[in-house]
């Protein structure tokens, strides 16, 4: 009769499971460093547009296509590690996880108002639509980071 996986093996779960986490947290935190000054320009000169220097789309999208691997493949390979009762822990790992979508849903909010004349279809030009799908693929990426805490989060206050 099998008692579950070797203390071991449950240890290198973890492991794993916490470095893709780490690496998602890094990429989620580079894209925060990167888009904040973005973002304070757009707050302190609404009527004018701002760009994203090149460097920091194509950070962007190395952000984005590495957090997406990391994230796809924990969540078809590898259920959540951990089993603890810890509900003020629990909470804040939701708290994280929501407070995180936050920012995202306030930039997002920020770019559309501000750009929406120049996403009519007769002033999409290729690169602009680009630049739509890049910030897409922000928030996605940010969306699948909120719901990673959160299914972290719920599966403590389970446990």
């Amino acid at each position: 009769m099998s008692t579950g996986p070797a203390p071991t093996s449950l240890r290198k779960r973890q492991a794993l499971y916490l470095g893709l986490l780490a690496v998602q947290t890094v990429c989620a935190t580079i894209l925060v460093f990167e888009l904040m000054p973005f973002f304070w320009r757009l707050v302190d000169d609404f009527g004018k547009v701002q760009e994203v220097s090149g460097k920091g789309e194509a950070l962007a999208c190395f952000c984005v296509v590495i957090f997406q691997a990391c994230y796809w493949w924990r969540i078809n390979n590898l259920a959540v590690p951990f089993a603890t009762k810890s509900q003020p822990i629990s909470h804040l790992i939701v708290f994280v996880g929501r407070l995180s979508f936050l920012f995202a849903g306030t930039l997002a909010s920020l770019i559309f108002f501000r750009h929406m004349p120049a996403l009519a279809p007769s002033n999409l030009t290729l690169s602009s639509a680009l630049k739509l799908l890049l910030l897409f693929a922000v928030l996605f990426s940010w969306f699948c980071f909120s719901l990673e805490l959160e299914r972290l989060g719920k599966h403590q206050a389970q446990a």
